[in-house]
Parts: C-alpha cells; sequence; structure tokens
C-alpha cells in the first residue's frame, strides 16, 4: 500500500492574533506583471517569447489579514507593536503560501 499524503493545516486568518510574535511567517511565491525593458520592440520578438510576459516572485513576510480576494503580509513587526511594509497580493496570483518555521 502507498503512503497517506499529509495535509497540511490550513492558514487560519490572523485577526484573532493578539501578540504580534504568533504571527506565521510565510513565503509567497506569486505572479507579478512584467516588462522587458526596451521601450521599443518588434512584434516578433514579442509574439515568440518563451514566457507570457508575467514574472514569478517570492514574498516573504507575517501574514496579517486573509481576504476573500487578497492576503496580506507585513515584512517588519516591532516591539512597539507596529507593523511595516505591507504588501497585499490578489489570491487569483498566488502560486503557493508556504509556512515557514
Amino acid at each position: 500500500m502507498g503512503k497517506k499524503a499529509k495535509r497540511k493545516p490550513p492558514l487560519r486568518d490572523p485577526r484573532g492574533v493578539d501578540d504580534l510574535r504568533e504571527l506565521k511567517k510565510v513565503e509567497v511565491t506569486w505572479y507579478d506583471a512584467a516588462t522587458g525593458g526596451l521601450s521599443w520592440v518588434l512584434f516578433d520578438t514579442l509574439r515568440t517569447s518563451p514566457n507570457d510576459g508575467l514574472m514569478e516572485c517570492q514574498t516573504v513576510g507575517y501574514l496579517t489579514k486573509l481576504g476573500k480576494q487578497a492576503i496580506t503580509l507585513c515584512q517588519t513587526r516591532a516591539e512597539n507593536g507596529k507593523l511595516g511594509n505591507d504588501w497585499s497580493i490578489p489570491r487569483k496570483w498566488i502560486k503557493k503560501i508556504r509556512v515557514l518555521p
């Protein structure tokens, strides 16, 4: 018999967290719009490009919100109870979320 794959527990909405040290650290792999950086480019160059114009990105931070349409991470937390450098990433753009130790 084959081994059963372990199911990862679902991420919980952090709105009930009182202590910022309880926030989960996560790495989110997601797709963002990209540009080749050139102002003028030949049509044949664009249509024969091996990618579809998106760039895979990873953002690491503290999960602060699990919304219906987006998640929010903050990259900095301070002992005075404040958070900084927030990122909201649309759920449809997310490839995977990995909880960090």
